[in-house]
């Protein structure tokens, strides 16, 4: 309110005043206006790697003191075909400290190049040429904030050009201390200090000379490892004249009442717009637009040194928004500065609110950046203000708890937090902002959704139902599943798979004649071209062609096996196919150098329980493991079984299910008797023997039948006795598991879960419970 007041009394005051505002939106017009004509450069990779995919191209002119004000309305651009250089005119920009950004999109609408001029002063009438290099917005990139003003020939550039390093915002990186170079695009030798390091992100470069009259002339920053940036042309004239007339190069910017302004600096131009080097006339600063009806303090009268007339301890006395500055001396046209305000001196601090909200995300992830101001009474930042700012849930409908760094002292009155996290989706949160002895905000509302890893039912899920499937894989492209029914005749069915919802469809052959009597396991070869499928009662193993996901039998051929074949796995190379034999508690390789002929390898009996159900291969191919805990060294070339001695390594009972963690260094496995134990092995490459991590075997508040884990190994997965699917973070140092909020899953149908299958691709999971399958989608 007390702004919006402000600003009526300024547009009282002023009335038809020719003095131009600062922004807004409203540019100035008539003979105030200034116009630009902009220059902007594609990369030559964004030329030969990213032209067919640039769209559109979004220019702002803002406010350099208020980037959030346009000064016009943003001008689109058409990109369709465009590359190399675009030229465009913009008419109308009132004058003031200006900064001049570009944003070129993509079809989808996602930028792929950015541009920021830095700040830039528009004088009235004037054109304004200015050149940007566009670069991808993940770059940091040099940027001109004092440009290179028009000169003589050895005589240095006033005021001193000056460039900052930003990032992809905008922003200035302070904390950087790169060392940046300008060089002269132009047929001249540039002098002075060519090589400065910033400070605070900020270089400055004093004494720059050219040794050659010209037009056009344009400086380049570079900088190692950063986007490079051009400045604004500026001309060097041959001779020195007399000046004529005042500008200011250093316009005043928004302040405080009674504080003081930033050094504004008053240069003494020729004819041509030259600045006079020799020039040492006195300059004298008055009020012209005067809002607030304030009084102009400190020193007003300045002698000018090399043609430039500084003044450093300017205040005004009361708040006002559009002042202008008026420069005068003997002889010499007035200089107009452009529009600033004066803001009320700052009242005590007596409440938060929130000036950027949290944002909807995945739970578990960073919401983005949120601040909180510190503010008046008036609703005015209290810039001074350092108070300890904490947050916490308010509105909490997952529930969820808060992480990350919840107290935060306030930096010029704006607290900002960076890594706040909620642990569980839900739609409708807000956060609460407390700081002592001020008024507390709430946010507005946003929502969280899945986290990364977490589990969405797919559409239509479960299917079924089906006659007991037991054992599944999906083609290595994921464009099919089969699944075993444990049942008389003993099928096989096969489905298509939807490869964006992941629903299936069963395939109109399916299903399929299976290998006979109770088929249990299912394997299908690294190439996606056979399949394999056993026979637990028939004690044989089957051969299949997959041709348009369909399994053509080959041969109607069985290779007769060890006492009830159940799980089977193929090595990683193909070939050599692996059978858990379930009654006696053996495990069998058997090469398959000629399709479709299987040949026993040998078999070695299992010191541990019997009844294996599964087997599992490293990535290596080299060990093999058993639900049961029992480890086989695998011999290179021959693929000979040995156990590994002091096998089985393991789990009271046998293990209902068990997994390798992707990499293959762990072996994790639900327990068969008490069944909530379960158990979390390091595998030792070499020997293959198993040891427990700390704690192992862990209490459970479930059963785990079976495990699975997410294709990048981040979150593990276990199955209970209702087919719910509970979600863990895996420890990245120890492998122990934490169960996370989103958890557990459930699809809403069966018992037992007796098989895991993930899609090779990294987007689905199915699961076989009951009589049905239920399916699962992994949150990306």
């Amino acid at each position: 309110m007390k702004r919006l007041l402000l600003l009526l009394a300024a547009l009282l005051m002023v009335g038809c005043s020719s003095s131009s505002s600062s922004g807004g939106g409203a540019s100035a017009s008539g003979s105030e206006s200034a116009s630009l004509e902009l220059r902007l450069q594609l990369p030559q990779q964004s030329r030969q790697a990213r032209a067919g995919e640039l769209a559109s191209l979004i220019i702002r002119v803002v406010d350099a003191d208020r980037p959030e004000l346009d000064v016009i309305s943003p001008v689109r651009v058409d990109l369709t075909g465009v590359s190399g250089t675009i030229v465009r005119r913009i008419p109308d920009i009132s004058p003031g400290r200006r900064r001049v950004t570009a944003q070129a999109f993509n079809s989808e609408g996602g930028v792929e190049l950015v541009g920021d001029s830095g700040v830039v002063v528009f004088a009235p009438t004037e054109l304004v040429p200015i050149t940007l290099a566009l670069h991808p917005p993940d770059a940091a990139h040099l940027s001109f904030v004092t440009q290179p003003s028009n000169t003589l020939v050895g005589t240095a550039i006033a005021p001193d050009v000056s460039v900052e390093l930003v990032d992809a915002l905008g922003q200035r990186l302070t904390s950087s201390s790169a060392a940046v170079t300008l060089s002269l695009n132009g047929a001249a030798n540039l002098g002075g200090t060519l090589t400065v390091t910033t400070v605070n992100g900020l270089a400055t470069f004093p004494g720059l000379t050219v040794d050659t009259p010209g037009s056009g002339y344009t400086l380049q920053a570079s900088a190692p490892g950063v986007t490079g940036g051009v400045s604004s042309p500026f001309d060097v004239a041959a001779s020195v004249t007399a000046p004529t007339q005042l500008a200011f190069a250093v316009q005043p910017v928004a302040t405080t009442q009674n504080l003081t302004l930033p050094a504004v600096q008053v240069t003494l131009l020729d004819a041509s717009g030259v600045v006079v080097p020799t020039a040492n006339d006195p300059v004298t600063l008055a009020l012209g637009s005067n809002p607030g009806g304030s009084t102009l303090g400190g020193t007003l009268t300045v002698n000018a040194v090399n043609g430039v007339a500084t003044f450093s301890d300017l205040s005004l006395s009361q708040p006002g928004l559009g002042y202008t500055l008026i420069a005068s001396s003997p002889g010499l046209t007035d200089g107009v500065s452009a529009a600033f305000d004066i803001t009320a001196a700052f009242s005590p601090p007596t409440q938060l609110a929130f000036s950027i909200q949290p944002a909807t995300s995945q739970a578990r992830a960073p919401l983005g950046t949120v601040e909180v101001q510190v503010q008046d009474a008036s609703g005015t930042t209290v810039t001074t203000a350092n108070n300890a700012v904490t947050l916490a849930i308010g509105a909490n409908p997952g529930p969820a708890t808060l992480g990350g760094t919840l107290t935060v002292n306030a930096v010029n009155g704006v607290a900002t937090f960076s890594n706040v996290i909620l642990s569980k989706s839900g739609t409708g949160y807000t956060l609460d902002a407390s700081a002592t002895g001020l008024t507390g905000a709430t946010s507005a509302p946003f929502d969280q959704g899945l986290p990364h890893n977490g589990l969405r039912l797919i559409p239509g899920q479960p299917f079924g139902p089906f006659n007991n499937p037991l054992r599944g894989a999906m083609t290595p492209d994921g464009q099919f599943l089969y699944v075993t029914e444990f049942v008389n005749p003993g099928d096989i069915l096969g489905f298509s798979v939807d490869g964006t919802t992941g629903a299936l469809t069963q395939l109109l052959a399916s299903p399929f004649v299976g290998p006979g009597v109770l088929p249990g396991g299912f394997a299908i070869t690294p190439d996606g071209q056979f399949a394999y499928a056993s026979s637990n009662q028939g004690d044989n193993i089957r051969f299949y062609t997959i041709t348009a996901g369909n399994l053509v039998p080959a041969g109607n051929q069985t290779t007769a096996v060890g006492s009830g074949p159940l799980g089977l796995t193929v090595t990683p190379a193909g070939g050599v196919l692996f059978a858990a034999l379930n009654l006696f508690g053996q495990l069998e390789s058997l090469a398959s150098p000629i399709p479709p002929t299987l040949t026993p390898v040998n078999a070695a009996s299992v010191a541990g329980p019997a009844f294996p159900a599964d087997v599992y291969l490293n990535p290596a191919g080299d060990l093999a493991f058993m639900n049961t805990g029992d480890v086989y060294m695998v011999t290179p070339m021959t693929h000979v079984v040995t156990l590994v001695p002091g096998s089985p390594f393991g789990v009271l009972g046998g293990a209902h299910g068990a997994a390798l963690n992707p990499a293959g260094t762990r072996f994790y496995s639900g327990n068969d008797s008490p069944s909530t134990l379960f158990w979390i092995k390091d595998i030792n490459p070499t020997t293959g023997v198993m040891t427990d991590i700390p704690g192992s075997p862990f209490t459970l508040s479930s059963v785990a039948h079976q495990v699975a884990f997410s294709p990048d190994g981040l979150n593990a997965y276990t199955f209970d006795d209702n087919g719910d699917v509970h979600i863990w973070d895996v420890d990245a140092t120890d492998g122990h598991l934490t169960e996370i909020d989103d958890s557990p899953v459930s699809p809403g149908v069966g018992t037992f879960p007796s098989a895991i299958v993930t899609d090779p691709q990294g987007r689905f999971l199915y699961e076989s419970v009951s009589n049905f399958i239920a399916a699962f989608q992994f949150v990306p």
